[in-house]
């Protein structure tokens, strides 16, 4: 529509392996959003954008255990903030408990 804009986002991430079983990780992103007027969903957390600029900061830690050769059991946590975060309660922060197997075969 003629309209310009500007979208970034980024990423680092970084796992640490204590044992054969367990591990520990964590990541942490940024998104960048400046459509003024757009709607922009990002993972869990929906954003709407109407101020012009939308600006997200997410976290996640997780542990994961190798139960078995084949048999993977992560627990995570994730919170994502930022402007226009739309939370529980009035909340501006939003989170995420995850419980996950992975079975390879």
């Amino acid at each position: 529509a003629g309209n310009g804009y500007t979208f970034a986002s980024g990423s680092l991430y970084a796992k640490y392996q204590f044992t054969d079983i367990f591990s520990l990780a964590g990541r942490a992103s940024y998104l960048h959003n400046s459509d003024e007027g757009s709607t922009l969903l990002a993972a869990t957390s929906p954003i709407n954008s109407g101020r012009g600029t939308t600006d997200l900061w997410s976290y996640t830690l997780t542990a994961g255990f190798n139960l078995l050769e084949n048999l993977l059991v992560r627990a995570e946590y994730r919170v994502d903030a930022g402007n226009d975060v739309v939370g529980v309660n009035g909340d501006d922060l939003a989170h995420t408990v995850a419980f996950q197997a992975v079975y390879t075969f």
